[in-house]
């Protein structure tokens, strides 16, 4: 049931009869009376699901804290904060609108592991659940929009050098796309001494402005405004508020592997070396960086869940990040938090002068993510398929199958294949020091895709 990163579909696959199921099922992971916090993206759908999730915790005997739509990075600080058992978000992240998950989280803020994930479908199979007499029912309790912002903000504040980021000034561009974050970063932000300029400040449950994943082709509007402002730096999130893409003075979107090599550079320099965290498919700028700057690379499978299990497993860990704009400091939450994020750019623009001066020493590695419908229900066949494809395909180059099907060149030039774990859709991602390079592998990659499935729809004679 369990994807990427929590239990994710359309409303009529994921259902309030579903959602009470699920979260009946994870208060099996909790001792009656835990105190569970339970918050929600800006989708007119995700009320029906947080009504449902509430339900079932509360009648299996655990506490809830409601704090209706704020971030997920959010709903974990204030989790960290009150020490709760954990908490439970109610968002569809950065798939389309009609997307809806259900997403769980330990105490320590990190998303259930890959054992928590399996007695939790144990027990969803099962049907067995602990059930509480009337007068053992979970208490209920509204938390207010000002509690968790404070939550965070001083959260953030904890961490981050508030002093050197205030003294900077520093002029920023918040693209927050109508998501939850609406209400949320730029308070933060302004905390942090920054004046922000926001686009989509406005709750949109649709997505109407862009795309909840920002991408660079998506963010057109957020570079214009960063020029046209000469602003130091723009800044733009996903649906919930946990994923972050940056765009550097003159308006040029980073990837999330630029930027996290970027700060995992001075996460190294401040802790004086160390492990950096992050999934198979990041770029390796981070093999560079590491290799210049006293760290070593832990490859973990991809996602928020995958890559918390690599902290929590690793030794010295100084960073951890996702190619997709998730970074990760193991003292703070164990999720992606865009606010954190943006404090630490801003310490990297106050000692560089510029966040185009701060990458210019990356060599340059072309990069491309891009993929094919696949239903859910072919996926494992097309796999097994893919990885049959890629041995013919590239002979005597290594083969990873640690996370899909890896190919790796003798150049470091590098092929992935992997079938989403949040969508319909079997990706494919290439990376290359050579433009032209880049594009012939990952052409060659979606072309072995297009064979799997064709040989499917042989074997099943029919049309997928």
């Amino acid at each position: 049931m369990f994807g990427t990163s929590g239990v994710r579909g359309t409303l009529d696959e994921l259902g309030p009869e579903l959602a009470l199921r699920l979260a009946k099922a994870f208060s099996e992971l909790l001792e009656e009376g835990s105190v569970v916090a339970v918050g929600r993206d800006v989708r007119p759908h995700a009320r029906v699901i947080e009504s449902a999730v509430v339900s079932g915790l509360l009648s299996s005997g655990i506490d809830v804290e409601e704090c209706g739509v704020v971030p997920t990075p959010a709903l974990l600080y204030y989790v960290r904060r009150e020490g709760l058992g954990g908490a439970v978000a109610i968002t569809g992240s950065h798939t389309p609108p009609e997307i809806i998950g259900v997403l769980f989280f330990s105490g320590d803020t990190s998303e259930l592991g890959p054992r928590e994930q399996e007695l939790v479908e144990e027990a969803f199979r099962r049907g067995e659940y602990r059930r509480v007499p009337w007068s053992r029912v979970g208490k209920l309790a509204e938390v207010e929009r000002g509690e968790l912002l404070e939550a965070y903000s001083s959260g953030v504040e904890e961490l981050a050098d508030v002093k050197k980021v205030s003294s900077l000034g520093a002029r920023v561009v918040l693209d927050l796309g109508g998501g939850a974050q609406c209400g949320y970063l730029p308070e933060v932000a302004e905390a942090l001494g920054c004046s922000a300029e926001v686009l989509g400040g406005v709750p949109d449950g649709t997505f109407s402005r862009r795309p909840p994943c920002p991408t660079p082709e998506v963010l057109g509007e957020l570079s214009s405004r960063v020029r046209e402002a000469r602003a130091d730096l723009g800044l733009a999130v996903d649906g919930d508020g946990d994923r972050a893409l940056f765009s550097d003075e003159s308006g040029r979107i980073l990837w999330g592997d630029v930027a996290g090599a970027l700060l995992a550079k001075y996460e190294l320099l401040r802790k004086g070396g160390g492990a950096v965290v992050c999934p198979v498919n990041t770029s390796r700028l981070v093999e560079w960086v590491c290799e210049k700057y006293g760290g070593v690379v832990v490859y973990t499978r991809i996602g928020p869940p995958s890559i918390a299990d690599g902290i929590k497993k690793s030794e010295r860990v100084a960073f951890a990040f996702e190619e997709t704009g998730k970074y990760i400091w193991p003292e703070g939450i164990l999720y992606g938090d865009p606010a954190l994020a943006l404090a630490k750019v801003l310490e990297v623009v106050d000692a560089e002068g510029a966040l185009s001066r701060a990458v210019a020493e990356f060599p340059e590695f072309y990069r491309i993510k891009t993929g094919v419908e696949c239903p859910d229900e072919l996926k494992e066949e097309c796999l097994s398929l893919v990885e049959e494809e890629c041995e013919r395909a590239f002979p005597g180059a290594a083969i990873d199958t640690a996370d899909g099907v890896k190919v790796v060149l003798a150049s470091g030039d590098w092929l992935l294949l992997r079938p989403s774990g949040t969508e319909p859709v079997f990706r494919c991602y290439a990376e290359s020091s050579s433009e032209a390079l880049c594009r012939e592998l990952a052409e060659r990659g979606l072309e072995i895709l297009e064979r799997a499935l064709s040989r499917i729809r042989e074997r099943r004679g029919e049309a997928i």
